[in-house]
């Protein structure tokens, strides 16, 4: 999304859109974790890394937490 843009877009699509890349960096950050032994998070300043990895973690301890507690199908 452009913020230069001379028609600015509705939140609602911004926000669906920012969600949308968040994703699929967390799921590209998590395929790498499993085929690797390690690896580190750079880039530009403000390109959710944080956002990221703190999303990822997250989703993997309610995933953890739900199979724990027999909530898992």
């Amino acid at each position: 999304i452009s913020l230069s843009s001379s028609s600015p877009r509705p939140p609602a699509e911004t926000i669906k859109t920012k969600t949308t890349k968040d994703f699929a960096k967390a799921l590209a950050f998590y395929e790498t974790l499993e085929v690797r032994w390690g690896l580190m998070l750079v880039g530009e300043t403000e390109t959710c890394k944080t956002t990221c990895l703190r999303a990822l973690s997250n989703g993997l301890y309610n995933i953890h937490e739900w199979a724990s507690e027999g909530k898992a199908e």
